[in-house]
């Protein structure tokens, strides 16, 4: 039993011990070839307000159609039930609009209406979010 795991042991820490050795030339060719780790791992983001404009507009939709669902209900289940479902499209929904904003540039009286519209402040990002997927602000 012991031999068993003998051999993948010993190709671990051999495996490790390389990877050790070998991590200058390995960071460098990295550097060098493609760009740096920081290149290779984190790309810039760009605003998306296509998709931003398509989200608003089945959110809008699956509002209008939940709303004539909750109007129907007869019972508190089945309000629930509609409740519940909007749960979930918002809680879909909304992190998929705040994405379509990631490359947006930032300032402290920005304004933008949509994603990359120009540059936006924290609290209008937000309140802008909310709004267009249907809260009164």
């Amino acid at each position: 039993m012991r031999k068993k795991w003998l051999i993948p042991i010993t190709l671990l820490a051999l495996a490790s011990g390389a990877g050790w050795w070998f991590r200058g030339p390995v960071g460098y060719w990295i550097h060098t070839n493609l760009g740096g780790v920081e290149a290779v791992l984190l790309k810039k983001p760009k605003p998306d307000p296509k998709t931003y404009v398509t989200l608003t507009k089945d959110l809008e939709r699956w509002r209008n159609e939940l709303a004539a669902r909750h109007a129907k209900a007869k019972s508190t289940r089945e309000r629930a039930t509609v409740e519940a479902d909007a749960r979930i499209i918002l809680e879909t929904a909304l992190p998929g609009m705040m994405h379509c904003w990631l490359g947006t540039p930032w300032d402290f009286n920005g304004t933008a209406k949509g994603p990359g519209g120009g540059k936006i402040a924290c609290g209008y990002f937000v309140a802008t979010v909310l709004k267009d997927a249907g809260f009164q602000v």
